[in-house]
């Protein structure tokens, strides 16, 4: 921990422990058990309505007003509003990754689960890391939004490692009907509407709640290609409620929801090492020209603040076109449907519940994956010029070229070399299919408190891979005779030279497909005993065991698209029949594409969870806990390719942690906080491995990490017209032990051989905050009219993009202002976002540069992907109760 990072934590302690202790001389402030306490939220956290204030835990809730008043619709949104809670998404849209306090995953499925109503409805992309485009739809009737931080495994099950995200929407009304409508519109052709009604069909007994809208924008950048819009998108939704209440005992609530969403590209400007004019480092976007300190071997990479790239500033978006269709490419399309099941029965026996849930979801996804339009520089490229001599395989191919008519010495007299590069196309679809069962029973015996759960955890998951590779503009189609080009050795060619593939195809041939099917059991129970009437010990735990069975076929389609199918043998690596009767290089990545290899993983844990609540007053408490977090092992499906051969082992988490709940001031400041430690082992992390000569990327249990700071909140009604709020997060979160065993290419020449230990965990800020200031007031002259006006701002430190620390996104800090008139039926309120046209970017992600091949080092070079930022944008919206 570097010195101001200590300096800091220190302080914080020291802030948290004066808290702590003064809480009992405040208090004496209060003056009413009956008081109205600011802020104050019944929360479900703990599978029981509980107030926010009473619970040991630290949680944010988003309250139905906030939902409503700063329009938060997705998780993007909600991370907005969350001091520690980061949300990236990745390389594509399936690739979503939410975080909690440092505990980043690198690889694999996402360590925070998202939950609708208490089902588990978390999931794992294919080809790419992340949560899948499931994670992140558009919800309709959200109530509140609980955003638990630590390990939740005993809480909610196999997805909650570091936390969890749980949506509850609104329950039909019993008593009476009512109703809402809503009309906004804006910049950048945003236009939505919503309506909503709920009322009961049997007084007191029967309700129905009926929930739809509509949305859509233009997007706030222009493909310079195309000249169209990129970023925009459509979604339209309905969900449907059911109460019934037949008994004062029980209750039975069914919901269903469904939704079709459409997105373009997101707007997005890409960053290259290398300058494939030149070949040369890319100095204007940050290219640096490397050596490989293995072999000596010149490479390239990426170092700096990724928003001094010329293409950042530039605010460019080159984007291909799809040659199918002279268009720019569809982007992703998503059709869902979620439907929940929830039984609750009290008796003198205790309460018993049954809690179902379905999810069906298809996303089709179609996009320009090299992210760019650039050709390379016709037949010859000085290449390496001034770098020479050659090494490996590099060497080879001028004999390749030689055997094959090309006279190097003449084509390439300053000493360049042909250059090639490609074109590829991301064309996947995913299927989804979940089902969940829970039954629970607690009961209450006065001092004593206790529950017992069964979970049980069903999903059926699988991506065709239809993606296409074809050759980039200004290549040499002769460096692509066989196979040698991407799997090296000292072959030597044999057979008639094959032209590769210049296009797309109407149709990829030989769709590659890969399944995985999850079956998860677990049995959790809790006891919490009163020990006096201002303590509370509490233990839960839960007892987990999984199995994922994969089916894939283990090979590699780039090399039959590209190819045409039409592949030429080598002699050193012998041949085989590839698929149509063709003729293929003998290599685990060249295998029939009729063949489907299965594999198993199985797991199982015990995590466990305590927690002391000491009350210094009935509005003041202290607590401390530890917890623990497992998340199954599986098999690796990052990759292009159907293995399922590379398996990885589970993570665990261990987490502890003291915090304090305070409410002054008659109930008029709350001021909660918490001191946090997290210890991550046997971590995922991102690697490579050689394969017939090329580095291709695995996953591998090499990582440790740990996170530590402090989580605070406070509201403060100052008057009774103003409310000042505001939440801040400092973590210090750093790999401790992260050595790769076998360093790749960009393990060797972005860090001492693979070796990351001490490096700052990526994606992860130092500080965060949110701060917000209320304004309500009546308007005068208007009987019952009121007008309400609100400031907010959010803040980020610098972020690291990837665990070599080389990249980086700078600190930011963002204004929203939002305000607005009602008499309690109609509404009218006007929004900026983005309010000061803050220009810094916040989201980037690390890729390969497919349009430039590296001979030199067989293997395509560092790049960035960087979202560009949301400009500022105002909207009205008109609304109308009844």
């Amino acid at each position: 921990m570097t010195k101001s990072a200590m300096s800091i934590y220190g302080a914080s302690a020291s802030a948290l422990t004066l808290l702590i202790c003064s809480g009992q001389a405040l208090a004496q402030t209060t003056t009413s058990e009956d008081m109205t306490v600011i802020g104050e939220i019944t929360v479900t956290a703990r599978n029981k309505s509980e107030s926010l204030q009473e619970i040991p835990l630290t949680i944010n809730a988003v309250s139905a007003e906030t939902i409503e008043r700063r329009n938060i619709s997705d998780i993007s949104r909600v991370a907005q509003s969350t001091a520690g809670l980061t949300f990236d998404q990745g390389l594509t849209p399936s690739d979503t990754r939410p975080a909690l306090r440092g505990v980043q995953a690198v690889r694999g499925r996402p360590n925070v689960a998202i939950l609708v109503d208490g089902v588990d409805t978390s999931s794992e992309a294919f080809a790419t890391a992340g949560g899948g485009a499931l994670a992140n739809l558009r919800f309709v009737d959200a109530e509140r939004i609980e955003v638990v931080k630590g390990p939740q495994s005993v809480l909610y099950g196999r997805s909650a490692f570091s936390g969890a995200i749980n949506y509850i929407s609104k329950r039909p009304n019993l008593g009476e009907f009512e109703g809402r409508v809503s009309l906004e519109a804006g910049d950048f052709g945003l236009k939505e509407g919503k309506f909503s009604v709920s009322g009961p069909l049997v007084q007191d007994k029967l309700a129905l709640s009926l929930n739809a809208g509509a949305w859509e924008t233009d997007g706030q950048y222009l493909n310079s290609v195309s000249g169209k819009r990129v970023g925009g998108g459509e979604a339209k939704g309905a969900a449907l409620g059911l109460l019934i209440k037949p008994t004062e005992k029980l209750t039975v609530f069914a919901r269903v929801q469904t939704s079709h969403e459409e997105y373009d590209q997101m707007a997005r400007a890409y960053i290259t090492a290398v300058n494939p004019q030149t070949g040369t480092a890319n100095t204007a976007n940050l290219g640096v020209a490397v050596t490989d300190p293995s072999n000596n071997r010149p490479g390239f990479t990426v170092k700096g603040d990724l928003s001094d790239a010329a293409v950042v500033r530039s605010r460019t978006v080159s984007y291909s076109l799809d040659p199918r269709t002279g268009r720019d490419f569809k982007g992703t399309v998503t059709d869902a449907t979620r439907a929940s099941f929830d039984i609750n029965y009290e008796s003198d026996w205790g309460t018993f519940t049954s809690l179902t849930g379905i999810t069906r979801g298809e996303t089709t996804q179609i996009q320009d994956f090299d992210n760019s339009n650039n050709s390379l520089s016709g037949n010859v490229l000085p290449l390496y010029a001034g770098m020479a001599p050659f090494y490996g395989s590099l060497y080879q191919y001028l004999g390749f070229l030689r055997a094959y008519g090309l006279n190097y010495s003449t084509v390439a007299p300053t000493g360049g070399l042909p250059a090639i590069g490609f074109s590829v196309m991301l064309d996947d679809d995913f299927d989804t299919k979940q089902q969940s069962q829970t039954l629970r029973w607690s009961k209450d015996f006065g001092k004593l408190r206790t529950s017992l759960e069964g979970l049980y955890f069903h999903e059926d998951a699988s991506q065709i891979n239809k993606d296409q590779f074809w050759m980039r503009e200004g290549s040499d189609p002769r460096l692509t005779i066989l196979t040698a080009l991407f799997m090296g050795g000292g072959a030597t060619p044999t057979g008639a030279y094959q032209a590769p593939t210049t296009t797309a195809k109407a149709t990829a041939d030989y769709p590659l497909k890969i399944s995985r099917e999850t079956d998860s059991l677990s049995w959790a129970g809790s006891v919490e005993y009163d020990v006096t009437d201002d303590l509370t010990l509490r233990f839960d735990g839960r007892y987990i065991e999984e199995r994922v069975a994969y089916r894939g076929s283990p090979y590699q389609p780039m090399y039959y698209r590209l190819f045409g199918v039409q592949l030429v043998c080598l002699q050193q690596l012998g041949c085989a029949a590839g698929p149509a009767g063709t003729v293929a290089a003998r290599n685990a990545q060249l295998a029939k594409t009729t063949q489907v290899d299965k594999k198993t993983v199985r797991a199982d844990a015990f995590t466990p969870n305590f927690v002391a609540n000491y009350k210094i007053t009935s509005r003041n408490s202290v607590y401390a806990s530890y917890g623990e977090g497992f998340k199954p092992g599986g098999v690796d499906t990052t990759g292009t390719s159907g293995s399922v051969d590379s398996t990885f082992k589970p993570e665990k988490l261990q987490s502890f942690e003291v915090g304090s709940k305070n409410v002054f001031l008659d109930g008029d400041l709350v001021l909660n906080g918490a001191i946090f430690f997290n210890r991550y082992k046997n971590q995922q992390i991102g690697t490579t491995k050689v394969l017939g000569g090329t580095s291709v990327p695995s996953v591998e249990n090499a990582g440790e990490s740990e996170s530590k700071g402090i989580d605070l909140t406070s509201d403060w009604r100052a008057t009774n017209w103003l409310t000042l709020s505001g939440n801040y997060t400092y973590t210090d979160a750093e790999f401790t032990d992260y050595k790769v065993p076998t360093p790749g290419y960009f393990d060797r020449i972005e860090s001492t051989n693979g070796d990351y230990t001490g490096k700052a965990v990526p994606l992860t800020p130092k500080h965060s905050f949110n701060i917000s200031a209320l304004l309500t007031g009546e308007l005068p002259k208007m009987s019952n009219w009121t007008w309400t006006t609100e400031l907010s701002g959010r803040y980020q430190s610098k972020r690291y993009m990837t665990q070599n620390n080389l990249t980086w996104l700078p600190s930011y800090f963002v204004s929203d202002l939002r305000a607005g008139i009602t008499d309690g039926s109609w509404g009218i309120d006007l929004a900026v976002t983005n309010l000061f046209d803050d220009d810094t970017p916040k989201n980037a992600i690390a890729a390969t540069d497919f349009g430039f091949f590296d001979l030199n080092n067989n293997t395509p070079p560092r790049s960035y992907v960087v979202s560009l930022p949301e400009k500022r944008a105002a909207s009205i919206r008109i609304s109308k109760t009844f």
